[in-house]
């Protein structure tokens, strides 16, 4: 059995890779070189740098992905440093595929100094008045080739910074019918979400705002669609400066006052006010008490024997 040695350079100019995601208009080089003894691959070393790539039509600079397999787990390719610049900040992380009976995979990516303008720009256009710093974190894992065994979690934090024009949150502040005199509907913003399979769980979403803050959660498709979210709005930045006794209480009472469901998809949202707890849950329990007198064949009919007094 014949023993091969290589060593490869691919130069890739605006280029198509289906990598289980796409990449578009990738403009780099492919290093790679290893050693094949007839039956297994030894130890491989490569090199991936891109000037240039868009996934998920968001565009990388400067993707720097080194590849490693050993000889000890030669079904085994490692990421172990990946990083790139994303609308100016720096994306981080490693990741690990397994070539084996069962394909499976794992991804950790931190993303630090991302600029909301810049990103704002990009995907909703420069009428999006967004600005100041985001840091995002992810990590995924799964088995198969299909999004079925895709598992992971995740956030989302604005600090500090401007988000007046996004799509979603002026539809919503429309919709409430509030107009914010300095234009600026939130300067805060944080997110916690799993991911199963196909669809995203937003567990924890904060917005806060001087005049209104927005909290909730739901869930919806990686693409976008079949949206579907739970609302309740606070007075301006009530919840971070009470303690945490009388935060509980003044989110208990904002629960009973105002809540709003989001469905659709990203860009086609539809709003609905549901009727506040504390007049649906009486009206409820009423329901049910005279439901439940109905099944027994217990009458209020005043006429009826059971109710005289003989």
């Amino acid at each position: 059995k014949p023993t091969v040695y290589w060593e490869a350079l691919i130069r890739l100019v605006d280029t198509t890779l289906q990598t289980g995601i796409e990449l578009n208009n990738v403009t780099g080089v492919v290093s790679c070189e290893g050693v094949h003894n007839g039956q297994q691959l030894e130890d491989v070393i490569g090199n991936v740098f891109f000037q240039k790539a868009t996934v998920l039509r968001q565009p990388l600079r400067n993707l720097q992905v080194p590849l490693i397999i050993r000889k000890e787990t030669p079904d085994i390719l490692s990421l172990p440093d990946v990083k790139a610049d994303l609308f100016g900040g720096i994306i981080g992380g490693e990741a690990r595929i397994e070539f084996g009976p069962v394909f499976s995979y794992e991804l950790a990516l931190n993303a630090s100094h991302v600029q909301l303008e810049q990103l704002g720009s990009h995907n909703f256009g420069r009428s999006a008045e967004l600005s100041g710093l985001a840091n995002a974190a992810i990590h995924l894992a799964g088995q198969g080739t299909d999004l079925e065994g895709l598992k992971g979690r995740g956030r989302f934090d604005i600090p500090s910074g401007k988000l007046a024009r996004l799509p979603v949150l002026l539809d919503l502040l429309k919709w409430l019918g509030l107009r914010l005199p300095d234009r600026t509907a939130f300067e805060q913003a944080h997110a916690d979400f799993r991911i199963e399979g196909p669809r995203v769980h937003i567990t924890e979403l904060d917005l806060y705002g001087s005049a209104l803050s927005v909290r909730g959660q739901g869930s919806m498709k990686l693409d976008g669609s079949d949206l579907k979210l739970d609302l309740n709005a606070d007075w301006g930045r009530l919840t971070q400066l009470l303690p945490a006794a009388l935060n509980d209480l003044s989110r208990e009472l904002s629960n009973q006052l105002l809540r709003v469901k989001v469905s659709g998809k990203v860009g086609e949202l539809k709003f609905e006010k549901e009727l506040v707890p504390v007049v649906t849950e009486p009206l409820k329990r009423l329901w049910k008490s005279l439901s439940g007198a109905k099944a027994s064949g217990v009458s209020n009919d005043p006429g009826n024997s059971s109710n005289r007094r003989q």
